[in-house]
């Protein structure tokens, strides 16, 4: 039972987000659950108008032992055309047994 347990998101100018200006977001990733867990896929759909500058849009983390963690960093940049007053990332956690 792999979970994203906490996050942060930062940018040059604090946790004001702009436009064409690069933020970052730090995953913690944890297994709450009582067995190990292997083959953990984390991917992100990234909206129009945006790009991932770490290309790290699909992540694969060989195994949690139960309670451990991992930090994932990412990092973004909108171009002028993208139009949305929020930015709506969706992130998926999948675990292949």
């Amino acid at each position: 039972m792999v979970k994203i347990v906490d996050y942060k998101i930062t940018s040059q100018s604090g946790t004001t987000i702009e436009k064409r200006k690069p933020f970052e977001i730090q995953l913690l990733v944890q297994n709450v659950g009582q067995g190990k867990a292997n083959n953990i896929t984390l991917s992100i759909s990234v909206p129009e108008n945006m790009f991932c500058l770490t290309d790290n849009t699909s992540v694969v983390i060989t195994s949690l032992a139960p309670g451990e963690k991992k930090l994932i960093e990412y990092s973004f940049v909108s171009t002028n055309n993208y139009a949305a007053a929020d930015i709506n990332l969706n992130f998926q956690v999948k675990e292949l047994f």
